[in-house]
């Protein structure tokens, strides 16, 4: 079978010349030089053109070349339909405001008594602001002329200087995308308020969970304080709000729910919806976002930020969807532009596309994002302390930011703060330690001796 030879065009065509070099092999490889300089290419050619059999070997590798097929797909941001687009010239950042409900007065007909006619009664303000946090520069060069080396007809020598070109904006929308995923994920993890617990999503379970979400939207319909973070009276009608579901939970849904297949109302609500592969993130993202964020923090554009830990990544793996108002996105363009130099001495086109934007949330908007994480707490089963000694209790918690409460059976035999066991006195105590998460407590006890 044939072995494709793979070859990077580069400034130079040295590298065509090796690569036909390593394919011929044997004498031909023997007899001609690595290409690494202009003289090595003389050399090389003096050796093709001094032999009627090398001569066509190397051109025997041309004549393969039929035409070349450059055929890349473009990328975009699935996520970007959720910008708010760009924004004014001037400025670097945005107000978010929000306006809260008026209170009601009794109405009195007494003209004798009318009361501070002109008293003022303003509304509660809530104002939160986004300023400009990303400042990013992809550039690219194109010689023309080093590049038509590298090919015997127009038309793949246009395609891929088109492909290179596109690539400039496909990058773009790629570190988009994984800022958007970025900005949800920081969404859920900081703001526990905003998890809802359903079963684990299985076969057996898609009803069950569906059943949880879709309560959750016709809650959003009414006035409520517990379902955006910042805690504001705020509605959410049905046509404006946005269902993301993984790739798990979509295949799950649409196999198993037949809420799907025979309820229409449903099929309106689940038509919302908009397909992440998951909240969490692929090795490839996560070094793709690792590496903007250190690019944003040394062009100052954000003070610093943590990498998520392994609990947290594991705890985003089991985020299975999420009920969005559509304005909950605070994403804007500031400045999405293009240059291009051309270098004479080189011959090089250089092209530059410079993408400035707000990367945020609105806290006043609704959203609740849907865990099958179970919630539970787990401690070491038994523990010796001595009088006066201390000693560690090790606990593992489920979601990992739940409080954990302690407390000790046997105050005169042990203490604990913590999770800090003190021996008090000779004897056996029992510390239970106990979270509470979504409106449910979890324990579990652990068996303390304690020894002179």
């Amino acid at each position: 079978m044939y072995k494709p030879t793979s070859v990077a065009l580069q400034q130079s065509d040295y590298d065509i010349l090796n690569a036909i070099r390593n394919e011929i092999g044997g004498m031909f490889r023997a007899q001609t030089p690595l290409v690494k300089t202009e003289g090595d290419k003389v050399a090389y050619g003096n050796v093709v053109m001094g032999s009627g059999e090398f001569i066509n070997q190397f051109t025997g590798q041309f004549n393969k070349i039929i035409d070349t097929w450059v055929r890349v797909r473009s990328y975009k941001n699935k996520l970007g339909r959720f910008k708010k687009g760009p924004i004014g010239d001037f400025g670097e950042m945005i107000e978010n405001m929000y306006v809260g409900f008026l209170k009601p007065e009794g109405f009195t007909p007494d003209p004798s008594s009318p009361g501070d006619v002109y008293a003022v009664k303003d509304p509660d303000y809530y104002t939160t602001y986004h300023p400009v946090n990303s400042r990013i520069v992809f550039r690219e060069r194109i010689n023309e002329d080093q590049l038509s080396l590298a090919f015997k007809t127009e038309g793949g020598f246009g395609n891929l200087r088109d492909t290179i070109v596109q690539r400039l904006y496909d990058s773009a929308e790629k570190y988009e995308w994984i800022l958007m995923k970025w900005v949800l994920a920081r969404a859920y993890l900081d703001n526990p308020s905003a998890h809802r617990l359903i079963p684990t999503l299985n076969a057996a379970n898609s009803d069950a969970a569906l059943t949880i979400m879709k309560e959750v939207s016709l809650d959003m319909t009414a006035l409520a304080t517990d379902l955006n973070i910042y805690g504001v009276e705020n509605h959410t009608p049905i046509d404006e709000q946005v269902f993301f579901t993984t790739n798990h939970s979509t295949a799950v849904i649409n196999v198993n729910s037949l809420a799907a297949a025979y309820n229409l109302e449903f099929k309106q609500f689940m038509s919302q919806r908009e397909n992440i592969n998951t909240f969490g993130f692929t090795s490839l993202e996560l070094t793709g976002l690792y590496a903007i964020l250190d690019e944003m923090v040394a062009n100052k554009d954000i003070p610093g930020y943590t990498k998520f830990t392994e609990a947290e990544l594991e705890s985003l793996s089991h985020v299975q969807g999420a009920i969005l108002d559509q304005d909950f996105f605070m994403i804007f363009d500031r400045l999405y532009a293009t240059d291009s130099k051309y270098d004479e001495l080189h011959r090089n086109r250089l092209l530059f596309l410079h993408t400035w934007h707000i990367y945020s949330y609105n806290e006043f908007a609704n959203a609740i994002f849907f865990t099958d994480e179970q919630p539970g707490i787990e401690i070491d089963s038994t523990a010796s302390v001595a009088v006066a000694g201390t000693t560690e209790i090790d606990a593992s918690v489920v979601p990992s930011d739940a409080t954990i409460t302690w407390s000790s059976s046997d105050a005169t035999v042990a203490t604990v703060e913590d999770g800090v066991v003190t021996g008090v006195g000779a004897g056996t105590a029992t510390i239970t330690a106990s979270i509470t998460a979504y409106g449910q407590t979890y324990t579990d006890t652990c068996t303390v001796t304690v020894t002179q």
